[in-house]
């Protein structure tokens, strides 16, 4: 009869994850820390995972859950302002003062398309195309050319 030898393990590192940053699928590198002043730690690790929840698999997907969520903001903004209503310009951070998002709307409707692609990565760019496609759109149903400052959008 063999005995097992009880080793003691060697400390690598150590990564703190915020749990209220998972959601849906995860794919990322995390550097490893020092557990205290004396712990010699390099490297990273990978954390690559999938968070389900029971019933989920019948919803659509985050991305198209968002453009609903967009489209229905921008349209309803657009019957209550009668017309296209688009930030204004100055509010558009530059440089170091940008925001991690663009703005899209004004007050809370920009909070709710923020929090939205926060929790559930949605990426900027899909959000500049969503606005994008609002928009032409838009322009396109009442017959005319979309404006300059729907162009400068994308930029």
């Amino acid at each position: 009869m063999t005995h097992l030898k009880r080793e003691a393990d060697d400390f690598l590192g150590q990564a703190i994850i915020d749990v209220k940053q998972l959601c849906g699928e995860t794919d990322v590198w995390l550097d490893l820390k020092q557990r205290t002043d004396r712990s010699d730690v390099s490297g990273q690790i990978r954390l690559k995972m999938m968070v389900k929840i029971e019933g989920e698999e019948q919803n659509a997907s985050y991305h198209i859950q968002y453009q609903i969520l967009h489209n229905t903001l921008f349209n309803y903004l657009c019957e209550r302002n009668n017309g296209v209503v688009l930030p204004d310009a100055k509010k558009q951070l530059k440089g170091d003062e940008m925001k991690k998002f663009p703005m899209f709307f004004e007050g809370q409707a920009q909070e709710i398309v923020e929090e939205f692609a926060t929790r559930y990565g949605i990426e900027s760019i899909f959000m500049a195309m969503t606005q994008f496609a609002c928009l032409t759109q838009r322009f396109i149903c009442k017959g005319g050319a979309p404006p300059k400052s729907v162009s400068d959008l994308l930029v």
